[in-house]
Parts: C-alpha cells; structure tokens; sequence
C-alpha cells in the first residue's frame, strides 16, 4: 500500500484535521479541524505554552479527537506532526521489545528507523499548514533554551507564605 501511493492500514485512528477516504487510501482536509489545526499553531506561535494552547480549546469547547479534552502532551504532539505540510512519512519508527525489570519481563519500545528505510507517500496528505508557521513552530520547539531546568525556589521563598500565615494568626490572637 505504501509503495502505490495509498496510506498503510493500521496507522492509527487517524489525524486531527484529516478524514482518511478508504477508496482513495488518503486523507482529505475537515476543513473545521483544519481552522482548528490552524488557530493552534497560531495560538502557540504567540504563547509558547501547549498548556494555554490546550486550556483555549477546552474553554472553547472544541474537542479532541477521541471526543474528549485537550492536554498539553497532545498539543505538542500535533505541533511536531509533519503532516500538516502536506508530508506522510511511513515507517519513521518500530516497536522493539526490550527486557524490563517489572513482572512481565519484556516491554515494548518505540525507536527511530535508519531514514533510507522510511517511505514518503507523495500526496497522502494535504497541507494545512504553511511552510514558514511550520518552520517558526519546529524552531521554537528545538530551542534548547526553552527546556532548560528553571531555577528552583529557595527554601526561604518556600517557606515564606507559612510564616505569613503563622504571624496573621499570631496577630489575630493577641489581637483578640
């Protein structure tokens, strides 16, 4: 299937913004998903925050789709889906089992394939979204900065919403 051109079956339940046409073995736009598609590219393009992004869509009442709610892991996600540029790539990735020290003894690991293994199925997708928001979106994305570990709170800053507590008590009990 992929080497004639078609989306492989058993690629998952779909992708948001697309209705898969089995006649055609391709997506085709839902051109409602598509604006939302857009506007979250959008939105985090101007956040920079998956969880505002994932917040405005609940608030908004639009749903996943699964049917459900929005999470910041699934917003990453989408962000990071080459589809929307009109690219389908098949066998990106395999599932390997690796031993595990748990009960089962085996789990399975997702891994990267060589690329001279991947296949792009030309034209299985349409764009939804433009090169240049997808590239702005890839390079915020890959900016190691915006990973980096904050600092944490010193134990003072930590503690200085209690001692505001004790004393208020304090206050009110000699006051009283």
């Amino acid at each position: 299937r992929p080497r004639s051109g078609k989306i492989p079956r058993g690629t998952g339940k779909g992708c948001y913004g697309y209705r898969y046409n089995q006649a055609t073995g391709k997506r085709e736009i839902d051109e409602y998903q598509a604006i939302v598609v857009r506007r979250m590219f959008q939105r985090y393009l101007e956040t920079r925050s998956f969880s505002a992004v994932s917040r405005e869509l609940n608030e908004a009442g639009i749903p996943s789709l699964g049917g459900g709610r929005w999470y910041p892991i699934t917003i990453r996600r989408q962000l990071l889906n080459e589809c929307y540029t009109g690219r389908f790539i098949y066998r990106k990735t395999k599932r390997v089992k690796t031993r595990s020290g748990g009960v089962r003894g085996f789990t399975n690991k997702q891994i990267d394939r060589p690329v001279d293994e991947w296949i792009e199925i030309l034209d299985a997708c349409p764009r939804i979204i433009e090169e240049d928001t997808w590239q702005r979106v890839q390079e915020i994305l890959s900016d190691p900065d915006r990973t980096k570990q904050r600092d944490t709170p010193t134990e003072t800053a930590l503690m200085r919403p209690a001692r505001r507590s004790l004393r208020a008590a304090t206050d009110s009990a000699s006051a009283g």
